[in-house]
């Protein structure tokens, strides 16, 4: 009976928060063997699939607890981050949106956005307001993980808005021991790379990558490091482990542009590098991806944000990538630390590499 399941969900999830992970999977387990038309199990169980990295199970099981309760908002947002670990942003939005319309008022809307959407300074400025009249007053260990999760966002905020010694500040107050590891060091990172310190940044995102380096989940921030550090053969040999669909080219380009741009940045990093006799497979796959990403853009019209200055480095055309990364600097657009904690850097050398000589 449902009574009954939903125990067995709730016992798991209890045992999960605690950090007692395989007394969680026996319970999760149990309920697997019996009917399961509850949602509240699908949910916990997806949850509990999803601290486990097992993503594409835990999209199973919230998918099932979204068919049977399809306007639960704890289920559409669960659901909108298990697509945005898939790197499913389009999805991943849906699903933010319409938990946001059945619960207008949900209460952390405008930190979840954070996550969904490309920071602006419009979501910057709800943002703000929310954590400003945030209540912290819960002394119950689950609301003080909670509360250190929210402070290390809140710090990559603060960075992404030009507040490094703020940002330090509350880093060095935050209680670490209730937040996992991996954001931690990505935090930290950022920090660094904030700082100017890109070689500690690449050090905590390779430390990071290593808790799971079977995994695609950690890997795309370390990219993005080995990038900033002109690293770009390791980048390559990265992307192609991780990538295999999208260093052949088998995926359509509108599937994932921006994974598809930083691969032809990653090839381009490459062709600047060699010598003339060297194989000439990533020109070729360089000059095919191109070809592609052009057609995709005449189609539709410019990249978005920062992929456009991407798109002009690529091609190599100077001028527009100034002129794409001053038009950038002066929207309302700000780089996002929770995104990709080298746009900045990235950016501000582009304008001096591609200013005028």
């Amino acid at each position: 009976d449902t009574h009954h399941i939903n125990a067995i969900a709730l016992l798991g999830a209890l045992h999960q928060q605690n950090g007692d992970f395989e007394t969680a999977k026996t319970y999760f387990e149990q309920g697997r063997l019996q009917e399961q038309k509850s949602s509240l199990f699908h949910l916990f169980y997806g949850d509990f699939l999803l601290s486990k990295q097992q993503t594409t199970e835990a999209l199973t099981s919230l998918q099932t607890a979204f068919k049977l309760s399809p306007n639960d908002p704890e289920v559409l947002i669960k659901l909108a981050y298990a697509y945005l670990v898939k790197r499913d942003r389009k999805k991943a939005q849906q699903y933010f949106e319409r938990a946001s319309l059945i619960a207008p008022n949900l209460r952390n809307a405008p930190l979840y956005a954070l996550d969904f959407y490309p920071l602006t300074k419009p979501i910057a400025a709800k943002y703000k307001a929310w954590y400003e009249q945030y209540s912290y007053e819960n002394e119950s260990d689950e609301y003080k993980s909670k509360f250190a999760h929210f402070q290390l966002q809140h710090v990559l905020f603060l960075l992404s808005t030009n507040q490094l010694k703020d940002a330090e500040a509350l880093f060095e107050q935050t209680i670490k021991q209730y937040v996992p590891n991996d954001f931690v060091w990505y935090v930290e990172a950022a920090i660094a790379a904030k700082s100017g310190r890109l070689t500690s940044a690449l050090e905590k995102l390779e430390q990071r990558y290593q808790l799971a380096p079977a995994l695609n989940r950690y890997v795309i921030p370390y990219i993005h490091g080995l990038m900033a550090n002109n690293d770009f053969q390791m980048a390559f040999n990265l992307f192609t482990k991780h990538f295999a669909e999208f260093a052949s080219l088998t995926t359509p380009a509108e599937q994932n542009l921006g994974l598809y741009l930083t691969y032809a940045q990653i090839l381009q990093g490459l062709e600047n590098k060699k010598t003339e006799h060297e194989n000439s497979q990533t020109s070729q796959t360089l000059a095919k991806l191109t070809q592609n990403l052009a057609l995709w853009r005449e189609l539709n019209g410019e990249f978005s944000g920062f992929n456009e200055v991407k798109w002009h480095v690529i091609k190599q055309d100077d001028e527009s990538a100034r002129l794409a990364a001053t038009k950038l600097l002066n929207s309302d657009c700000l780089p996002d630390y929770n995104d990709n904690m080298f746009t900045e850097t990235l950016l501000h050398r582009y304008l001096k590499e591609h200013k005028h000589e």
